[in-house]
């Protein structure tokens, strides 16, 4: 009716609305911005996301599948090396597709396992809960990744594996193995460490009081620093390669294991 008489009149309470849908409006595109921004910063190749994606999403399905194996039988350990294997390939993965966030609770993960591994941490209730939900966001990670939306950091599930992982593991178990402040990890003599603990195992023989038990470790050292110094030439060529260094590290935790055997 007032377009028809003064359509030029001002119209009670329209300049509050206004005002509030422009305020909203510059709200939104903030945020757009922002988020676009972020995304500007990280320049992923998409020919690296498509085949981590391929391969990923099968890797952390089966990995899911190990530790829920793992859990109905605890006592045991089939599944522990499978899923060791898995988490490398997925963090290595993750390293060359750029996505930090995934590489990062890959790592908890294998620093956690490693422990189980190597005996210096029992497993638990506790154990498996905070292990199934970083397995779940591993899985929600990905599936950001396929949906083209940014990836999520999961730092309460990083943080509650490393509290697992702090209770239980001895600090000499990871003394080689040292962090810069810059996540770039370096290792501190490794090649005079690795040389070592051959020689400890060549003399092994004699120290021993169960020959059998000393026969064992020695056949299984061999093998252990052979895959060792392969990970430690892989590391050496590709230093910003975290996944030889995680390898290294198991091979490390599991001969020391076997040492105190």
């Amino acid at each position: 009716k007032q377009l028809d008489t003064t359509p030029l009149a001002a119209i009670a309470g329209a300049a509050q609305l206004i005002e509030a849908a422009l305020a909203l409006l510059n709200e939104r595109l903030t945020v757009v911005l922002r988020e676009s921004d972020s995304g500007l910063r990280i320049k992923r190749n998409p020919t690296l996301l498509a085949g981590f994606l391929a391969e990923g999403m099968d890797i952390v399905l089966d990995a899911e599948n190990l530790l829920r194996r793992w859990r109905q039988h605890p006592g045991e350990r089939q599944e522990l090396s499978a899923l060791l294997d898995e988490l490398t390939t997925l963090g290595h993965g993750a390293h060359l597709a750029d996505l930090p966030q995934v590489d990062e609770l890959c790592e908890a993960l294998l620093d956690l396992y490693g422990a189980v591994e190597e005996s210096s941490l029992a497993v638990s209730e506790r154990f498996f809960d905070a292990a199934e939900n970083a397995h779940e966001a591993l899985i929600n990670m990905l599936d950001q990744v396929a949906a083209g939306q940014d990836v999520e950091p999961r730092p309460e599930c990083v943080r509650a594996l490393n509290q697992l992982l702090d209770q239980a593991l001895d600090p000499s178990a990871t003394g080689l193995v040292k962090s810069d402040g810059h996540r770039t990890l370096s290792v501190t003599e490794l090649n005079a460490a690795t040389e070592q603990l051959a020689s400890e195992a060549e003399h092994a023989e004699t120290a021993g009081p169960d020959d059998e038990i000393v026969e064992i470790f020695l056949e299984e050292a061999v093998d252990i620093l052979d895959s060792a110094g392969q990970a430690l030439q892989r590391w050496l060529a590709d230093p910003e390669n975290s996944a030889p260094l995680a390898s290294l590290q198991r091979d490390l935790h599991t001969l020391k294991g076997g040492a105190r055997m």
